[in-house]
């Protein structure tokens, strides 16, 4: 009885891990169409209503969606830190809380280059850098969808197998 529960357990431990592999993918996907429409936001804040970047931040740190921590944790290093430049605390921000949002490095990287140019020039370069960073994330998005789909339903059946194969190995 005791090494029925034992397998039983070893199956869905190793099942668990599989799901989590393809949640993590599909959390990735969610994130970056998040990031894009923040861009979209910002985009067209700065070009129709001549927002302030401040004010930009307020209003994404007030919606409720994955990116609303970002956004609030930006606001209150520039709160408490003010003397340091707003690209420095887009930059650091982007990659301190990286890992929590399961970004890798191509969205943080093109997402802490924006740093250079918004908020620094004038409207059109800012939208024009916005446009660029916009492409990259829904090529990086596009990758990354098309590997949910062909790794997301392998990572669980593999942690099914790799379960199974375990128990039969134990007995």
């Amino acid at each position: 009885m005791l090494q029925i529960l034992g397998a039983i357990l070893v199956i869905f431990s190793s099942t668990a891990l599989g799901i989590a592999g393809k949640q993590r993918l599909v959390k990735r996907t969610k994130i970056l169409g998040e990031w894009i429409c923040a861009i979209d936001f910002i985009t067209a804040e700065i070009e129709q209503n001549h927002t302030p970047i401040p004010d930009i931040l307020n209003m994404l740190s007030k919606q409720d969606n994955l990116l609303k921590p970002v956004f609030t944790e930006m606001i209150k290093r520039i709160n408490m830190q003010h003397e340091l430049s707003f690209s420095y605390h887009w930059h650091t921000t982007i990659r301190d809380l990286a890992f929590s949002l399961n970004m890798e490095y191509d969205e943080i990287e093109t997402l802490r280059n924006t740093a250079s140019y918004l908020g620094r020039y004038q409207a059109e370069m800012q939208i024009s850098g916005l446009l660029h960073t916009r492409s990259k994330l829904v090529s990086i998005q596009t990758s990354a969808v098309q590997a949910l789909q062909n790794k997301g339903n392998v990572y669980r059946m593999c942690g099914i197998a790799a379960g199974i194969i375990t128990v039969l190995m134990i007995v």
